[in-house]
């Protein structure tokens, strides 16, 4: 199970490597005549040095992809889940690091390159709004086309309710895709009542703009559709931890290859446009993005700008809310392997358990279940773990804690090491335990100090 969970992990995770090289990639296509990140005039876009500098940035890419691939390879071959689910997180920090490492290497060699020369052919500025650029645009689409996927999310809910099974985990499944699905409704139509930026004449600014919107309204409205499908999957795969982690990676693979689309769609319509109105749309805004990604602009009050290029949004760094975000992703960037760190020192701290005459308390790092026999109405000793499904808590391969539903006893409390030859189970009159101890006679031992109350 665990090789099978570390499948899954992988492929989720390596999909976003191939998304961020093949994003950071196409940075050398000129769009909105900018390549890597530096403004350069239409005309010297194809020049001689240009081109190497970007071709020697393709390769570097595309070796670094080529390494980091084969350093997934013994991810399978560790010791335990923890060990592999922390160096799968060393792993991906690198997936999203190294590649911009090599994009900003290759920025800051063409703008030292176009300072050389002196390659300046317009003005950097930044013209607050122009209200007719979106006046311009065609209408989003309608927030009724949202309303179906958000009838479809609700659907496990009813279901649970009507044949009165599963209601938490219906809930749990409707809240979190609706919620996703809602996102969506709400901060489409917003897009467009974010002011444009005035780059050159109308015709050719409603063009660009338009390019971004609509491939936005596409990936929103795909989205919620492809949300509200994996809510409905979630709730017939519900009894099988292998098909939720399917369904999990299945969902996890078409929203990234559906962002990963629309972001190249409208790039590629961004560099059509650069062709055809390349000279009256330049304008230089360099000295306002560090390293041709992160936008500092102290004269603009807004938190959040549209990118360059492509349909994403990033933060003004001159703000000091944007600031403090920025620096809460680098965290939890940073702390990534120190997640695997815990799940390590968890799996490998062994579970406690102090039993008498009288009560067993079983517990593991501040999880705790305490049965006074006196309280215990009927008690059975197992010699085979029944099957179990994870509601809350921790599963792993030397622990199983916190809320579970445990074939032939329905929910129950567990506190077990599974690798045990003996477990208990406690019937009281609230609630149903699971547990284990480190040793089978002292397991058996409960079991008849049971039986003698």
């Amino acid at each position: 199970m665990d090789n099978f969970f570390m499948f899954f992990m992988l492929i989720c995770c390596y999909p976003i490597l191939l998304l961020i090289s093949l994003i950071l990639a196409n940075e050398t296509k000129p769009k909105n005549n900018i390549v890597l990140g530096v403004t350069l005039p239409l005309g010297k876009q194809g020049e001689p040095a240009v081109k190497a500098i970007c071709i020697g940035y393709r390769k570097k890419l595309r070796n670094g992809a080529i390494v980091l691939t084969l350093l997934l390879l013994p991810v399978f071959f560790l010791p335990s889940f923890s060990v592999m689910l922390t160096a799968c997180l060393c792993w991906l920090l690198l997936a999203i690091v190294v590649p911009f490492v090599f994009y900003a290497m290759a920025h800051l060699r063409l703008k030292a390159l176009k300072q050389a020369n002196e390659w300046f052919g317009g003005v950097a500025k930044r013209v607050l709004s122009d209200v007719t650029v979106t006046a311009a645009l065609r209408k989003p689409f309608s927030r009724w086309l949202f309303l179906p996927a958000f009838i479809l999310s609700l659907l496990p809910l009813v279901i649970a309710y009507w044949i009165n099974q599963d209601q938490f985990y219906a809930a749990t499944v409707t809240l979190s895709s609706g919620s996703i699905i809602l996102l969506s409704l709400f901060s489409y139509p917003l897009l467009f009542r974010r002011k444009g930026d005035d780059g050159g004449d109308l015709l050719s600014n409603v063009e660009f703009t338009g390019a971004r919107l609509y491939q936005w309204g596409k990936c929103w409205l795909l989205l919620s559709y492809l949300t509200a499908l994996f809510a409905l999957t979630m709730w017939f795969v519900r009894n099988s931890d292998g098909g939720i982690l399917f369904a999990v990676a299945l969902y996890t693979l078409a929203a990234i290859a559906l962002c990963g689309y629309t972001e190249f769609n409208a790039r590629k319509a961004q560099e059509k446009l650069t062709a055809q109105y390349g000279e009256k749309q330049y304008v230089d805004e360099d000295a306002f993005w560090l390293l041709g990604m992160f936008y500092d602009h102290p004269d603009d009050h807004r938190l959040i700008v549209n990118k360059r290029v492509g349909i994403g949004v990033t933060l003004n760094l001159a703000r000091p809310a944007a600031k403090v975000l920025s620096a809460f992703v680098l965290l939890v960037l940073v702390t990534l392997p120190l997640i695997g760190a815990g799940t390590i020192y968890e799996e490998y701290t062994p579970i406690t358990v102090m039993a008498s005459e009288t009560a067993v308390r079983v517990s593991h790092l501040g999880f705790e279940i305490t049965v006074d026999y006196d309280d215990v109405e009927e008690a059975a000793l197992l010699y085979e773990l029944p099957g179990l499904s994870r509601l809350n808590g921790t599963s792993l391969a030397t622990v199983e804690k916190g809320k579970f539903s445990v074939r032939g006893y329905g929910v129950c409390e567990v506190c077990l090491d599974p690798r045990a030859g003996a477990f208990l189970v406690l019937k009281t009159g609230e609630k149903t335990y699971l547990i284990s101890t480190p040793a089978t006679g002292e397991t058996e031992q409960i079991y008849r100090w049971l039986r003698h109350h």
